[in-house]
């Protein structure tokens, strides 16, 4: 959490069953930073789907369960790092004043059922 209040990340990846503490409290930490310098979060993890029900969808963009897929693992985290990247660079020209973009939602890349992934 230290990390992320020194710099703005576009992703992190988080297990929510940290050794010491909780990712879920990550989670919060990352809620309460200014939008602007708010990562996408992917949660990869081994935890029962339960523990997962309530976590904040407006933090938590994916979740994937252990055991993960090297190949779609790469390919959510480089879409979600574009879009978030695209999603600070609106957020900054609609606070300048300048035209938007399309607003268009993009598609995550299309991953079988086998490779349990939530978005």
């Amino acid at each position: 959490m230290f990390k992320l209040g020194e710099r703005r990340y576009s992703v992190i990846v988080l297990d929510v069953m940290l050794k010491a503490s909780s990712g879920l409290y990550v989670i919060d930490f990352v809620r309460s930073l200014p939008g602007s310098q708010r990562p996408s979060v992917l949660v990869v993890t081994g935890a029962k789907s339960q523990i997962l029900a309530n976590v904040d969808r407006a933090i938590v963009k994916a979740i994937m369960f252990k055991p993960v897929d090297l190949e779609p693992f790469a390919a959510l985290v480089r879409v979600m790092a574009a879009r978030n990247t695209r999603e600070q660079l609106h957020e900054s020209s609609s606070s300048s004043g300048s035209p938007s973009p399309s607003g268009k939602p993009e598609m995550a890349p299309a991953v079988g059922a086998e490779h349990k992934l939530l978005l």
